[in-house]
């Protein structure tokens, strides 16, 4: 059965990367710090587009001296659903689509830039916009 949800694009809308060039550790085994956030933005003429906005941070709150590097990367996937349909009922299936395209650019930036790819592990999408509904409280 064919999804009504169609991702049409996605954008990596900021990827910044700052590598501590003095970390004297050679292994990179650091456990990095993770941190996401989610924002949805419906489309105002039409409730069947909307754009998720995805962003995690790492090591972003940690200074550059104590650990290998610190990355910032925001991508944007822009939705749609069949015209009878409202995106809002597709968000969770759209951030689950939209998170592979976020793990493997992470992996990809990281790999190239010297470092051992980092993958970032799963995520359980309602859990981690229940984390972040409790946290805006």
């Amino acid at each position: 059965m064919a999804s009504k949800l169609d991702i049409n694009k996605v954008i990596v809308e900021q990827s910044i990367y700052k590598t501590n060039l003095n970390y004297k550790d050679g292994s990179n085994e650091v456990d990095p710090e993770i941190g996401f956030e989610v924002e949805v933005l419906i489309a105002q003429s039409d409730e069947s587009k909307g754009i998720i906005k995805l962003e995690c941070h790492i090591n972003d709150d940690l200074p550059l001296e104590e650990v290998p590097f610190n990355l910032k990367v925001v991508i944007l996937g822009h939705f749609k659903t069949e015209q009878d349909d409202k995106f809002e009922n597709y968000i969770l299936n759209a951030i689950s689509i939209l998170f592979p395209y976020m793990r493997a650019h992470i992996s990809t930036l990281t790999a190239i830039s010297g470092q051992r790819p980092l993958m970032i592990p799963s995520v359980n999408v309602v859990e981690l916009l229940k984390e972040k509904s409790e946290k805006n409280i």
